[in-house]
């Protein structure tokens, strides 16, 4: 081989390298999926992110105010998550016990559910007409 070609070979095998080593360092800082944030605080965020301010003030306050009924909600609603998985995984697999685990997550998802839309609807009535109509965005199919 040359000194020329061996040049060029050093050269490309230090692109190469400084390449992996950007992609290898980028994937290291970024998640290999997104998931978005989950939660309530989650999910005042999106519900305040197109209101009007002091509409969506008061959806925050009324959230604010039902913080603790929420989030021993939530609690119970993480800790059937974890009884349901644990049923799910558990050798022998029992069944019964992950039906069961399941009706609890759902009767508990549902719970939270209803005390979320509950706050919800307890506000409505001090919005703007604006507030009403910017809060009910439907999906697009």
């Amino acid at each position: 081989m040359t000194a020329r070609m061996l040049k060029n070979l050093l050269f490309l095998s230090v692109a190469v390298n400084l390449l992996l080593a950007a992609v290898l360092t980028t994937r290291l800082w970024m998640p290999i999926w997104h998931e978005p944030p989950r939660g309530t605080e989650a999910l005042i965020q999106r519900l305040t992110a197109d209101l009007p301010s002091k509409d969506a003030d008061l959806l925050r306050a009324s959230f604010q105010a039902n913080q603790a009924k929420l989030a021993a909600l939530m609690e119970d609603l993480q800790r059937a998550r974890r009884e349901v998985h644990d049923k799910l995984v558990a050798e022998p697999f029992d069944g019964a016990a992950f039906s069961t685990a399941v009706t609890v997550l759902r009767a508990k998802r549902q719970a939270y559910d209803t005390a979320v839309q509950d706050t919800i609807v307890q506000t409505i009535p001090n919005f703007s007409p604006e507030g009403r109509r910017k809060l009910w965005r439907p999906h697009k199919d």
